[in-house]
């Protein structure tokens, strides 16, 4: 019965994606072919040249995770205290 409830509760979410608050991805891929076949008995002569490049990029975020992130990052400022030796107002 968990096992069953974990897939309804994460279904159509990325886990690791909310946990971090942001995915950047940048793939490149580069492709080079070439093909070559001769006949020269009765002419039948071929040459084939194929270049392919592909780019894949995405950008993801995860609202918990970065909501979490702001948080302590606006919250930096309370770790530089001096809480030994407080001012007196």
């Amino acid at each position: 019965m968990d096992n069953l409830l974990i897939m309804f509760i994460l279904c159509g979410r990325v886990l690791a994606l909310s946990i971090i608050g942001y995915s950047v991805s940048d793939n490149s891929q580069i492709g080079i072919s070439a093909n070559a076949s001769a006949d020269i008995g009765n002419h039948a002569i071929e040459f084939g040249l194929q270049y392919e490049q592909r780019t894949n990029a995405y950008y993801g975020y995860g609202p918990v995770g970065l909501w979490t992130m702001m948080r302590q990052i606006a919250n930096a400022h309370i770790n530089e205290l001096d809480k030994s030796s407080p001012p007196i107002f």
